[in-house]
């Protein structure tokens, strides 16, 4: 009896909150001020007021006149087009081209910008970027475009990012190594690696900057430089991965991080209705089943979210398995 008290007490506690927070909405009017503007790129923020008094907690967020998203008032834009302009440039210092691919459904293009993946409302984008010479993993005619990707949104939805990208020829296959974006730390405005996983190596395959008001396009080129250096041990680890046979960890993996519809697309993934136990039923290589989740990531009906999330999940996955 004494438990039921206390939960019908708390019930009552939390229903009276509501109440009230119900009552200071109804007596509140809400405005919004301009805050910052991008007029060139169409992009406003504004300030949300409270009966003419600055909230000083959230910011609202349009693009061209469409709502995009209500974040912390300490959330810096950097507008999307502004990354893309600084990282073109600096792809003709570093002799790398625009990548320019075939539209797929997970993805739109960013306007005019051909070698630009973004979400449907243009908000969270990727601009990819390859190398003049192509690798051949498996020294049998394997050859993938080796690259790298600028990441940013205006929408609180992911970090500015510099990642490897590769594009395995063959299939058409995208891959964004997104996995250590989670292992970067920044202090005093500097980026530091910690505890990287990657490869084994300690080595960057991608690094990530939060948007905060340290954030400008002066940290574009040498991120970009950073995460270049690793693009070595990337292959270093495709090639290790043919050479290595799938484990029944990784299956599992697979299949606690992944979507049916990505992780059926492997027949040799077998998953016990009745108890859920996860086998591999025909010996097949790392390299195999990584490429073919990424077939099914790539050519998939996600969103663009939901696909990116995938996608650094398939590589913490098969970034630097253990027995």
């Amino acid at each position: 009896m004494e438990q039921t008290n206390q939960t019908q007490n708390k019930t009552n506690r939390i229903v009276s909150d509501q109440q009230n927070i119900y009552k200071a909405n109804k007596r509140s009017k809400l405005s919004i001020k301009t805050k910052d503007s991008f007029r060139k790129y169409g992009i406003k923020t504004y300030n949300i007021e409270a009966n003419g008094k600055d909230w000083n907690k959230y910011q609202f967020i349009e693009r061209k006149g469409e709502p995009i998203a209500i974040l912390s008032s300490k959330y810096q834009v950097l507008p999307n087009e502004l990354v893309i302009e600084k990282a073109d440039h600096i792809a003709q210092r570093l002799d790398a081209r625009p990548f320019v691919f075939d539209d797929r459904q997970w993805f739109s293009k960013y306007e005019v910008h051909e070698h630009v993946m973004a979400s449907k409302n243009l908000a969270s984008m990727s601009a990819l970027y390859v190398f003049k010479e192509d690798v051949d993993i498996t020294g049998e005619g394997d050859y993938v475009h080796l690259g790298y990707s600028v990441g940013n949104a205006i929408d609180g939805s992911r970090s500015f990012s510099v990642a490897i990208f590769t594009f395995r020829k063959v299939c058409s296959n995208f891959m964004l190594h997104l996995h250590s974006e989670k292992m970067l730390k920044v202090v005093n405005g500097q980026q530091i690696t910690a505890n990287l996983r990657l490869n084994q190596t300690q080595t960057l395959a991608s690094v990530s900057k939060r948007h905060t008001k340290s954030l400008n396009t002066k940290m574009v080129l040498p991120t970009i430089k950073a995460v270049i250096k690793s693009a070595d041990c990337v292959v270093q680890r495709y090639r290790a991965m043919k050479k290595s046979e799938l484990l029944e960890k990784q299956a599992a993996q697979v299949v606690n991080y992944l979507p049916k519809r990505v992780y059926g697309e492997l027949p040799y993934i077998d998953v016990n209705p009745e108890n859920n136990k996860v086998t591999i039923t025909q010996k097949v290589s790392q390299w195999k089943a990584f490429n073919d989740l990424t077939q099914a990531l790539s050519h998939g009906k996600g969103s663009f979210g939901s696909t990116m999330d995938q996608m650094r999940r398939v590589d913490a996955i098969f970034a630097a398995p253990r027995a």
